[in-house]
C-alpha cells in the first residue's frame, strides 16, 4: 500500500466518523412516508381471547382514528378491520351513561 492510498483511506475514515458523530449529536425525528403533517402512533401486542393472533393498532393522533391490524400466526395472514374514531366513541359512551 503506497502513501497516497493510505492517505485516502485515512481521509475516508475521518469523513465517515464525522458523519456518524453528526448523526448522533443532532438526531432527526422519524417521519411517516404518508399523510403529510399527520402524527401516528403504533401499538403492538397480543390479543386477549385470540391465542394465535397478534395486533398492531395504528392511531392518527390528529383525528383520533384507530385502525386495528391482526396477524394470524397459525396461517401467516394479515386481517385489517374498519377503523374507529376514539373521540366519537367516547362521546357516545358518555351520552349513554
Amino acid at each position: 500500500m503506497n502513501q497516497r492510498s493510505l492517505s485516502a483511506l485515512i481521509l475516508i475514515n475521518f469523513v465517515l466518523l464525522a458523519a456518524i458523530v453528526a448523526a448522533v449529536v443532532a438526531p432527526q425525528p422519524a417521519k411517516a412516508q404518508f399523510g403529510a403533517g399527520s402524527a401516528y402512533l403504533m401499538i403492538a401486542g397480543e390479543v386477549t381471547g385470540r391465542s394465535q393472533q397478534a395486533a398492531v393498532y395504528i392511531i392518527n393522533l390528529r383525528t383520533s382514528a384507530v385502525i386495528p391490524i391482526l396477524f394470524n400466526t397459525s396461517n401467516n395472514t394479515i386481517n385489517t378491520y374498519p377503523g374507529r374514531i376514539i373521540g366519537q366513541d367516547a362521546t357516545e359512551a358518555i351520552r349513554q351513561r
